[in-house]
């Protein structure tokens, strides 16, 4: 496979979304969740290709260090208690003189005189010290295990991720032979003997214990290392993203696989953020058996579900058997399976699906013939499927997506039989021309495909993140004016929504759209309040109120200047306004609407 290494400056972008980082790390350390004690654990290690497991591995290395620092910066202020102690010292007491034992000692003649006492003695033997102790040993175990993964490889192969394990292992072993902590190995020891591998949680509850009557030194240090092992029981550990990077770049294997999870977070993003629809579940994406990693609810109530590598139940099953199968000598036969990267999935009144494949590989239009066959092949092999499960008034379509780093490009194919096959090119950086607007267009040519009005998807996803970003910085009472703001920002909107197909026929659909998913939506976040005033019964038979507003629209649109629409919207919400503001909309509201007739015409 052809690989595409990504730079520094696009892995960065990548992971500086945090939502993302995390994504990818329930791909590549889920594996710890897997098993409880994943340094004895991973014996086993079929589940996973080798791939996965040199990617998890370089992860984890490259957190390792962050770890050694905040172990090192606890050691200048360990914690620590006093423990009773008995010794004998000549010539002098020291504490508190034992009685019984000195009277057994004194008929013996010595000189000088012995004196056994007790005494408080400082020792660093305390439930945080051991539990620190316990991480340093699991790590020593896993970075043992790490080492015997990477054995059988040799010359400059995983070179890297050797010099690390053997560097990090003396570190980790330095730390467990210092005085101070060697005496919590011991403890450890017997601890171990009575509970197994798994530390005990009578300690852990005491830690707590400790912590909260302010009995433990330096207690936020010890919390930070503790917090970094929950982490990454759980699969959940935060990386520097800085370190990360530099054991990460340079992977063919991995920037493969990176794209992929790029494109798939990247497209359940975008369906929430710019076409309003709302995420219902998210499942860890190495853990998802046969559902879908991404579950959202669109706009008209239907669900659409994101698969990623899923074949069986979406493609084929045992009662639509793939087109396409292998005979062998014997004449037995067996599926020809073929595994799109993405599957989105369209459940409502009809179902309908689309097949998505990724390729990181810079392309550039009409040289694509390759994969484009590849994607003809699939129509062709799960016409079974499509044929029992999915609506028949719905075209079969499949999505291409390439990286291009420097311009985009998109491309749509069509059958007689009206199957559609459209290509895209995207590339993570920060410009909207070659990421976010591509990425749009792709979820577009989705939904509108589906049978979803991508168009109304996308009004309703804009109002919805205008209204939240707004009312972020306003004021609990100016409910109104964000109101008023929200209209003002998606008038650009609603003007392109006029400058598309022919004019007589997109009017009155569009019109049509305007009155169901614009004013209602804003007469419906207006404050009681406001709806009272612009509702009352005193404001005679022309109340300013929803039906109003869908007739001022409908009568001043008869015969529309498109280029001067967005300023006549805008007069429009300052006439309408300022009438409200001076009591006088009884007596203004039909000269508005002749104001507004006489411009458009």
């Amino acid at each position: 496979m052809e690989n595409n290494l990504f730079s520094e400056h696009q892995i960065e972008f990548m992971y500086s979304d945090p939502m993302f980082f995390r994504f990818v790390n329930d791909y590549f350390s889920s594996f710890s969740i897997q098993s409880s004690n994943f340094g004895m654990g991973m014996k086993n290690t079929d589940e996973m290709s080798e791939t996965d497991m040199h990617i998890y591995i370089r992860i984890i290395l490259a957190n390792l260090a962050e770890l050694r620092q905040m172990i090192s910066e606890i050691e200048k202020s360990l914690s620590y208690t006093y423990k009773d102690s008995v010794q004998t010292f000549d010539g002098e007491i020291h504490g508190h003189l034992q009685v019984q034992k000195y009277l057994q000692l004194k008929t013996q003649i010595k000189y000088p005189k012995e004196y056994p006492c007790q005494i408080k003695k400082r020792t660093s033997v305390t439930p945080e010290n051991i539990f620190l102790m316990y991480i340093v040993d699991y790590v020593i175990r896993l970075l043992d295990f790490f080492a015997k993964v990477l054995r059988n490889y040799i010359g400059n192969t995983y070179s890297t991720e050797k010099t690390l394990i053997d560097e990090h292992r003396r570190a980790f072993h330095a730390f467990s032979r210092k005085n101070y902590f060697r005496e919590c190995a011991l403890s450890l020891e017997n601890i171990r003997k009575q509970y197994g591998d798994e530390f005990p949680a009578n300690l852990l509850n005491l830690i707590k214990i400790r912590a909260a009557k302010g009995k433990i030194r330096n207690y936020q240090s010890y919390e930070k290392i503790f917090d970094w092992y929950w982490k990454y029981k759980q699969g959940t550990i935060e990386f520097d993203l800085l370190k990360t990077l530099r054991i990460l770049r340079y992977s063919d294997d991995f920037c493969n696989r990176l794209f992929e999870l790029w494109c798939l977070y990247s497209i359940k993003e975008t369906f929430i953020k710019e076409f309003g629809m709302t995420l219902i579940s998210e499942r860890n994406i190495m853990d998802v058996g046969n559902q879908s990693v991404f579950t959202l609810k669109a706009t008209n109530d239907g669900i659409v579900e994101i698969f990623y590598q899923k074949g069986a139940k979406l493609y084929w099953d045992e009662e639509a058997e793939p087109v396409w199968k292998y005979i062998d000598s014997e004449g037995k036969k067996k599926r020809l399976v073929g595994i799109p990267d993405i599957s989105v999935k369209y459940s409502a009144s009809t179902n309908s699906l689309v097949m998505i494949d990724l390729k990181n590989r810079i392309r550039t239009a009409g040289s694509n013939s390759e994969e484009i066959y590849k994607m003809i092949g699939y129509f062709s092999n799960f016409d079974n499927m499509f044929k029992r499960m999915y609506s028949e008034s719905i075209k079969k379509q499949a999505i291409l997506i390439y990286r291009n780093d420097y311009d985009t490009f998109s491309e749509c194919l069509v059958s007689d039989n009206n199957n559609l096959l459209n290509t895209y090119s995207v590339c993570p950086t920060t410009k909207e021309k070659l990421n976010l607007l591509q990425f749009k267009a792709i979820c577009q040519c989705i939904l509108d495909t589906q049978g979803i009005d991508g168009t109304t998807s996308e009004v309703l996803g804009n109002y919805k993140k205008e209204k939240a970003n707004i009312s972020t910085t306003a004021k609990e009472d100016d409910e109104d004016n964000v109101i008023y703001t929200l209209s003002e920002r998606n008038h650009k909107v609603i003007s392109n929504l006029f400058s598309f197909g022919e004019l007589a026929e997109e009017l009155p659909k569009q019109m049509e759209l305007l009155r169901q998913n614009y004013f209602p939506h804003i007469w419906n976040n207006m404050s009681e309040k406001t709806k009272e005033i612009l509702d009352t019964d005193t404001m005679s038979n022309a109340s300013l109120n929803q039906g109003v507003l869908n007739k001022i629209l409908e009568n001043t649109l008869v015969e529309p200047k498109f280029k001067e629409y967005e300023n006549i919207l805008e007069k429009a919400d300052y006439l309408i306004n300022q009438s409200i503001d001076q009591g006088t909309i009884d007596n203004d509201l039909n000269k508005i609407q002749k104001k507004l007739e006489n411009e458009l015409k």
